[in-house]
């Protein structure tokens, strides 16, 4: 009996490596994870993202609290300090009261005699000017003076000297100087410098009396408004300022 052979199965024929051309590699990706890994990790990611934005806006918030609280405080502090100083400053003024009040009342007063005394004249000053133009042996024996009025006015010897009075001002009271000089032109002089002097006008000798040795003069002039100011006028008195006492003896 014969027994015949029976072929296996055919062999894949095998690459043939032996071939010049390059041999091309293939990359392959896959995603092998499941879905659900995939999803949380991604979860997780946002929320740590989310958590980090969140922490930045908590600290932001914070600062700008911090910042807030820290400028009312100090507003608070300057407004009790200021509040502090007004107080401290009330007080001082409630203890200087009374000087408060006196110095009110004085202000009134000095505004109620500025305008009482407008046409005040100081004779003091006034006295001290006739003297210093006492040169060359003039004596002042004395001094009469006559504020504006009925008196200034009215008599025929102010009416002749307004009409002398070249000065341009209004003319406030008369003035007579009764005194001695060794002669007649010293007299003379006097009455020219009295005609330059501020205050003065239309000096006139009323009369001239006594020997060679020594006469006896009247001179009458009129007081200008630059004779005027007081102690309490507000414009300082235009005369000569006080440097002494004199022995003249006048009247008003």
């Amino acid at each position: 009996m014969t027994t015949l052979a029976t072929p296996g199965p055919a062999r894949p024929a095998e690459p043939d490596f032996s071939s010049d051309e390059p041999v091309r590699l293939v990359r392959v990706c896959a995603h092998l994870l499941p879905e659900e890994v995939i999803t949380g990790r991604r979860l997780t990611r946002l929320k740590g993202q989310l958590a980090k934005g969140f922490a930045g806006l908590l600290a932001l918030l914070v600062l700008a609290y911090a910042w807030s609280w820290w400028q009312t405080k100090s507003s608070r502090d300057d407004l009790s300090s200021a509040q502090n100083r007004t107080v401290s400053l009330q007080n001082q003024v409630r203890s200087f009261g009374p000087l408060v009040i006196a110095q009110g009342e004085q202000a009134r007063i000095g505004q109620n005699l500025r305008t009482v005394m407008a046409d005040d004249i100081q004779w003091r000053n006034l006295l001290e000017t006739v003297k210093s133009e006492a040169l060359g042996g003039l004596k002042i024996g004395s001094v009469t003076g006559t504020v504006s009025g009925a008196a200034a006015t009215s008599s025929a010897g102010a009416a002749g000297l307004s009409v002398l009075n070249q000065t341009g001002l209004v003319a406030v009271g008369t003035l007579r100087i009764i005194g001695y000089a060794p002669d007649s032109k010293t007299v003379a002089a006097l009455v020219d410098r009295l005609a330059v002097t501020k205050g003065f006008a239309s000096p006139v000798p009323i009369s001239v009396s006594g020997t060679k040795g020594g006469v006896k003069f009247e001179i009458d002039l009129l007081l200008t408004s630059d004779a005027l100011g007081g102690r309490f006028t507000a414009v300082p008195s235009a005369n000569t300022p006080v440097t002494g006492t004199t022995p003249a003896q006048g009247g008003h």
